[in-house]
């Protein structure tokens, strides 16, 4: 029987001792259990490859925040089974200003943009008619806004590796409001030729971490977590 817990969610952001990480089990399996204790507590199991956010480890224990099957789910895990993003190489060469940033080593190279949110291009969605609390943008839920009307977002992320240039999809990053340039990085694992780029944006009260995964060239996945 299992004992141990594998947690790793894909992102190097360490907000409030708040970091990504993946599993990474000789088994390809980890237990969650719903304490930090090995008693009969196993409330799920999850595999080789699932990212999660990990917020302050208490001992030899993780507490964890992943998603599973479309819902989002919370326990523990034993530290040894997982690995932490930003234990891979990090792409460190940045040039930032006010509204872009550039991540670059060797062949990797990761531009970003950001632009002010502009109310007239988008759908705005109130709690009431004549409300003032926003629930939707574009008829979606949001990121980095506590119901009040966003000041910035993103207006692309363009990749290059090698000859090779693309961007992350605009369905990918639509959603997702004020950006924090400074609070964005970037790491590599060179054995899975796994790309990671990750941020912890906020407007200060609608706090969020992103992770944004590309593999050999190709764009996987995003995982999004509140690290508070």
């Amino acid at each position: 029987m299992k004992t141990f817990f594998t947690l790793i969610f894909v992102l190097t952001v360490t907000i409030l001792h708040g970091q990504f990480a993946i599993i990474n089990d000789p088994d390809g399996y980890v237990f969650v259990r719903e304490t930090a204790e090995t008693t009969d507590n196993i409330i799920d199991t999850i595999f080789d490859g699932q990212y999660f956010f990990c917020m302050e480890r208490e001992g030899n224990w993780s507490p964890i925040d992943y998603n599973k099957n479309g819902e989002d789910r919370s326990g523990y895990i034993y530290n040894s089974r997982s690995k932490s993003l930003k234990e891979f190489t990090s792409i460190d060469t940045k040039v930032l200003t006010e509204n872009s940033l550039r991540l670059s080593l060797d062949s990797i190279q990761i531009d970003i943009e950001t632009e002010v949110f502009d109310v007239k291009r988008n759908t705005l969605t109130y709690d009431t008619p004549n409300g003032y609390y926003l629930t939707e943008i574009n008829h979606k839920q949001y990121y980095g806004s506590d119901g009040e009307v966003p000041k910035k977002q993103y207006e692309f992320i363009k990749i290059k590796i090698g000859q090779k240039m693309f961007p992350i999809y605009e369905g990918e990053i639509s959603d997702l409001f004020e950006p924090n340039l400074k609070s964005t990085f970037a790491t590599y694992d060179s054995l899975t030729h796994r790309l990671y780029i990750f941020a912890s944006n906020s407007d200060g009260s609608g706090s969020y971490e992103v992770l944004w995964v590309i593999e050999n060239g190709k764009y996987i996945k995003r995982v999004i977590a509140y690290g508070f």
